[in-house]
């Protein structure tokens, strides 16, 4: 397939200086014509795209003006929010099919297929949106019970395409005939199925030693089973007691988590999925970002977050034209704004939490948002981690006087006993 598109590419009359000059002219896409033509190559799926992005045969203007197009958002918004699932579709084994699935006069076409070990994404496109029900996995004929998360776009002609991230417990064999079935679109009832072989993908898949256990609150926990591999890192993990009884409404005490690598830098949690075993036992399975080569052990800390009845007025204060700017959290710290750029119509606000507390990679715990005076957010992006609580926040410039929005939280710590830690060789 690399071949194919490279043959394309260079087969191309348009010399690239020139199409960098035409496009920062600007891009005009018509609605009527497809929405994945580049140029004269036509790249037939969204693992083409990737693999001509990743392979650096578009120019940094190209590439820049591509993520304004809406179907090349869509490559772009995998490629920022989940960079292991980026490398898994740019693969040589992703399945592509483009097989498109007819019922009660409604169509879906399943483009792409990717199984990395952890985790199955697939991609689907219909000629407009329209609402599916529950997408059901069978493995070999088995139905797999599975949690799903969707990411979409609108593309401008009405059309729509979307990704279906299944996760799942269980460990799946390298190789299996997959199952899909849909049936209920729009509310109407049929039966949208359709198979296909799939293998996983070459990622460098390595099982961890698993086996720690620690205690949160009296509440046994046990790493169950990890394992990384260049596209994902999976952790599940198992608690054990009277969980029920001490977790959730109306006693308020809730089970939060960060997990970091050896130097306290969050790792990102893409996917958290929970399931209840019996009524004492309770099951968290894990899906992060894969791990940068230098990192040598991931840190799991338990802790209670806040109350979830509790109720706290938020602080409002308006972004100072003089950093470092600084707002007190109360018993957790204080947050620290040490530095605002603006790239046009965006701002990238830089801050950090003066704490001893290790904070997650999203800020699950404490909410932080730029607002205008309205209360109207502003903001473009998740917060991200860049250290040891340090993170970046991007928001739109030029819409108004930015004002934070944060709030005190209550006092949040971890015991010795709340913390595992496990070794990556």
């Amino acid at each position: 397939m690399e071949n194919n598109i490279k043959k394309a590419i260079d087969e191309m009359e348009v010399p690239m200086q020139k199409l960098d000059e035409a496009i920062s002219k600007g891009i005009v896409v018509s609605k009527k014509k497809p929405r994945n033509i580049l140029a004269m190559g036509v790249l037939t799926s969204v693992a083409a795209i990737l693999l001509v992005l990743g392979a650096g045969f578009v120019s940094p203007t190209v590439g820049n003006a591509l993520a304004k197009v809406p179907f090349m958002s869509f490559v772009y918004k995998i490629e920022e929010q989940d960079k292991g699932l980026h490398k898994a579709l740019s693969d040589n084994n992703a399945i592509q099919l483009n097989k498109t699935v007819t019922s009660n006069g409604i169509s879906v076409t399943f483009e792409e297929i990717v199984y990395d070990g952890a985790r199955i994404n697939v991609i689907y496109s219909m000629p407009e949106y329209q609402e599916i029900g529950k997408m059901e996995m069978f493995v070999n004929g088995e139905w797999l019970n599975t949690g799903g998360s969707i990411t979409s776009l609108h593309e401008e002609d009405g059309s729509y395409r979307a990704l279906y991230g299944f996760r799942f417990d269980e460990d799946l064999p390298d190789a299996f005939d997959l199952t899909l079935k849909i049936d209920m679109i729009a509310g109407v009832v049929g039966d949208w199925t359709f198979e296909t072989p799939i293998k996983k993908v070459k990622n460098n898949h390595r099982i961890l030693q698993a086996g720690q256990t620690g205690m949160m609150n009296g509440i046994a926990f046990e790493v169950k089973s990890a394992q990384t591999s260049t596209t994902s890192t999976k952790l599940q993990v198992e608690f054990t007691g009277e969980i029920r009884e001490k977790v959730g409404y109306p006693i308020g005490l809730s089970i939060s988590e960060t997990i970091t690598d050896q130097n306290g830098v969050p790792l990102k949690i893409l996917e958290k999925s929970g399931e209840g075993r019996t009524d004492y036992d309770l099951a968290w399975t894990y899906i992060l970002e894969p791990l940068a080569p230098d990192v040598t052990e991931l840190r799991l800390y338990y802790y209670s977050g806040p109350k979830i009845d509790e109720v706290v007025e938020d602080i409002i204060v308006p972004l100072s034209n003089e950093l470092p700017q600084k707002i007190d959290l109360g018993a957790m710290g204080d947050i620290v704004i040490t530095n605002v750029e603006q790239d046009g119509n965006e701002a990238t606000l830089r801050f950090l939490i003066d704490s001893d507390f290790p904070f997650d990679g999203d800020l699950r715990t404490h909410p932080f948002a730029v607002v205008l005076e309205n209360g109207e957010r502003i903001v473009t992006d998740v917060v991200q981690a860049v250290g040891r609580n340090e993170y970046q926040l991007k928001y739109k410039a030029n819409a108004g006087q930015p004002f934070i929005k944060t709030r005190p939280l209550t006092m949040m710590a971890i015991e010795p006993e709340a913390q595992v830690v496990i070794s990556i060789k």
